[in-house]
């Protein structure tokens, strides 16, 4: 079998140096070698690159020191509630929303010794947690102001979510709503700190994001 630094030195020749680099699918921070993949990369003159990660190791203030010292560059979060009675119902993990909360909260304090460093939170929207959207909006665009923008994925229906249709599926327009009513209500009004992706342009074009 292939070693997976064997195989990324393999397609490294081959790659526009330019281009952003995105590590995710499942947990990236379960890989051991993730910290080696990032600095090869790094090593190889790729300046973007980007984890995209659920932020639980994150916690640990010196793991998120080591993973911008070998090249991260930007952090995607996934947190999916303000609290963790609403996150916890959707990552069925005891404990993960103070794990994740934490590690964003590590990153802000390390943007200030690394201005450069872009950070993203992602939360997938669904029926459980779409009233929910303007106490996100609150933590992460009027109270964190260092967080470069917030993203909000409505939800896909395919494995477990399409088993859990029932409990989970939602229309583009309770969202639109539940984003515009929250705005409103915070003050905050339109802002490009805000990306809902995959909404057709058709219920609205400035939140819509590749």
């Amino acid at each position: 079998i292939m070693d997976v630094m064997d195989l990324i030195g393999g397609f490294i020749p081959d790659l526009d140096k330019s281009i952003s680099i995105m590590l995710t699918n499942g947990e990236p921070t379960l890989s051991q070698e993730l910290i080696d993949i990032v600095r090869t990369l790094k090593n190889n003159s790729f300046s973007d690159i980007t984890l995209q990660t659920n932020g639980r190791r994150l916690s640990h203030m010196d793991y998120c020191i080591e993973l911008i010292k070998a090249g991260i560059t930007s952090f995607s979060i996934s947190i999916h509630g303000s609290n963790y009675k609403i996150h916890e119902a959707l990552t069925r993990t005891r404990g993960s929303f103070q794990q994740t909360f934490s590690g964003i909260e590590n990153l802000l304090k390390l943007k200030k010794l690394f201005p450069y460093l872009k950070i993203f939170t992602t939360t997938t929207v669904n029926k459980i947690n779409v009233n929910d959207i303007k106490n996100l909006m609150k933590l992460f665009i009027d109270e964190r102001p260092l967080i470069n923008t917030m993203v909000l994925n409505p939800v896909a229906l395919r494995g477990n979510a399409l088993l859990h249709s029932k409990n989970l599926a939602i229309s583009y327009t309770s969202i639109f709503e539940s984003v515009n009513r929250s705005l409103l209500e915070l003050g905050i009004g339109k802002t490009e700190k805000l990306v809902i992706t995959d909404l057709p342009q058709c219920i609205n074009s400035f939140y819509s994001g590749p």
